[in-house]
């Protein structure tokens, strides 16, 4: 019985293994390998964040955060002997950061930002690419004291990639990161130019990744401020529907527990009505800051129509959340004329491309 039980399980394992070769494909998939690479090719991602993303999760971003710590210490005054640790630890990195630049070439970028979460939402991202870019300057600098100017260069522009990517996202905070992160590019190109002469295609190519900006509003930041009181007010709305806005805020630690009791009390009594009246008082105020943007005393304009909000010319929403623009004025001022002198310089006595 053993013996025949035996033999009808293995004619059953021939039969099965039967089935599944019939019903594998043919060998011959009627592509050529040409064309199998452009199909591949085909599929290959458009969207940055989700590249960035996946490279987040490397091991070897702890290595690369070690390698920035090293940085950020130097700045400090605290280098020590740690300069060769620095270049051992971007070296390791090297692959990592190939990817990086892979990324930052990608032509479109959405981190997927929950906007509907307003002020809780999570910008994860945004520490990280602060992270990544000045491992990119520190390997940028460790390639051209080695000579190799021309990776040097490509390291630096994927810093502007990586700035512009973050600039995306229209938010203020997100504005500030990338003038950050273009400020470091600028400083690389110049300790890179301080190295000896820059190949003019690479010269070509960091102006190329800067003019990708634009010269008119690099950063976007008219967009990131309104965008800011879109957000304000339709997740107050959401949240908010039935009042108690600022004990709400107080109590997911949003906002000073120490407000005044008056205040407090005439916030947390404002009504889905009021909140829309408000709204539309407060959007005056950002109206009134992006009508002075481009004027040549934006500065002073801004800061003036400030002092309104706090006397209440603009209502008691843009009083308790209007943000202080004129320091984000000042910054984009600051970082836009860098970006565009690196710029200028870098395209100096460049031949003109047969393009």
């Amino acid at each position: 019985m053993k013996r025949r039980t035996n033999r009808w399980a293995t004619i059953a394992t021939l039969l099965c293994l039967a089935g599944t070769a019939a019903a594998q494909p043919e060998r011959d998939l009627g592509l050529s390998p040409e064309r199998s690479v452009r199909s591949i090719e085909a599929m290959a991602p458009v969207n940055a964040a989700l590249v960035y993303y996946q490279l987040f999760l490397d091991a070897k971003m702890d290595t690369l955060t070690e390698a920035v710590e090293i940085v950020r210490n130097a700045r400090d005054g605290d280098a020590g002997a740690e300069t060769e640790r620095l270049h051992a630890l971007l070296a390791e990195c090297g692959p990592l950061l190939d990817g990086f630049v892979a990324a930052g070439a990608l032509p479109e970028c959405d981190f997927g930002i929950r906007f509907q979460d307003g002020w809780l939402a999570d910008l994860p991202h945004l520490g990280r690419m602060r992270t990544v870019a000045l491992a990119l300057g520190a390997d940028a600098r460790r390639l051209g004291a080695e000579g190799q100017l021309g990776k040097a260069a490509d390291r630096i522009a994927t810093m502007y990639h990586i700035a512009r990517h973050v600039r995306q996202d229209p938010l203020i905070i997100a504005n500030l990161v990338a003038m950050a992160i273009t400020d470091e590019a600028n400083k690389a190109v110049a300790d890179l130019e301080a190295m000896g002469p820059i190949a003019p295609q690479d010269r070509a190519r960091l102006a190329d990744a800067i003019d990708r900006f634009g010269r008119d509003e690099p950063f976007q930041t008219r967009r990131a401020i309104w965008m800011e009181g879109v957000v304000t007010v339709g997740w107050l709305a959401k949240t908010f529907p039935d009042g108690g806005v600022a004990s709400g805020l107080i109590e997911l630690g949003l906002y000073d527990p120490n407000i005044p009791a008056a205040d407090r009390a005439r916030y947390d009594a404002m009504t889905i009505e009021d909140l829309r009246e408000q709204a539309g008082l407060m959007g005056n105020y950002y109206r009134s800051v992006l009508e002075q943007w481009e004027s040549p005393d934006a500065v002073t304009e801004i800061r003036a129509i400030e002092l309104k909000v706090a006397e209440g010319e603009f209502g008691m929403l843009a009083k308790f959340f209007a943000p202080s623009l004129t320091r984000t004025k000042q910054r984009n001022i600051e970082a836009s004329r860098e970006l565009l002198r690196t710029r200028d310089r870098l395209v100096e006595n460049l031949p003109d491309s047969d393009d």
